[in-house]
């Protein structure tokens, strides 16, 4: 959304048929990340046009936490696991 006219800036299939997704999305280093009820984390670019960037499979079902950010690493907590992802 443009924050100034509150506009689409663009709108993207993320989502594939009967997933669910419970928890907010995530910011950080141009990057918009959602995690999906099933476990699978979708990293998307942030900018004027939908890129889907990366697909993770991290199991866990049902996985309904918010991802984390902080130094340089993504935190994902799953049903059962925390798992840590960063370089």
């Amino acid at each position: 959304m443009d924050e100034n006219q509150a506009a689409a800036v663009w709108v993207g299939g993320v989502v594939r048929v009967g997933t669910v997704i419970r928890a907010s999305l995530t910011g950080a280093a141009g990057r918009i990340f959602a995690l999906f009820e099933p476990g699978e984390v979708v990293v998307a670019k942030a900018g004027d046009a939908f890129e889907i960037l990366h697909r993770l499979q991290m199991g866990g079902y049902p996985a309904r936490s918010t991802l984390s950010v902080a130094d340089e690493a993504l935190f994902v907590r799953t049903a059962d696991r925390l798992f840590c992802v960063g370089q």
